[in-house]
């Protein structure tokens, strides 16, 4: 019932352990120029859990990419390596 939280965040919130890891999928960041994986921060390119229920999810680094900074070419995947 509250349409601006990401559907996954709300069901991973409301079931045991009550701990969100995130989907482990994709979304673009244009703060960074970069994609970023739906994940806790701290772990390889993860940027957060998505919170936001207009983001598309990808299931892979190049996919998003590719579709949402495409411009950048292989500097969007390097720039989310290092």
């Amino acid at each position: 019932m509250v349409p601006w939280v990401a559907t996954t965040l709300c069901v991973a919130e409301s079931m045991p352990p009550y701990e969100t890891v995130g989907t482990g999928k994709f979304y673009v960041s244009y703060e960074e120029n970069r994609c970023l994986k739906d994940c806790p921060v701290g772990g390889a390119l993860c940027g957060g859990i998505v919170t936001e229920s207009h983001l598309t999810l990808y299931d892979n680094v190049d996919t998003c990419c590719s579709q949402k900074l495409w411009w950048l070419g292989s500097d969007c995947v390097s720039n989310s390596m290092g």
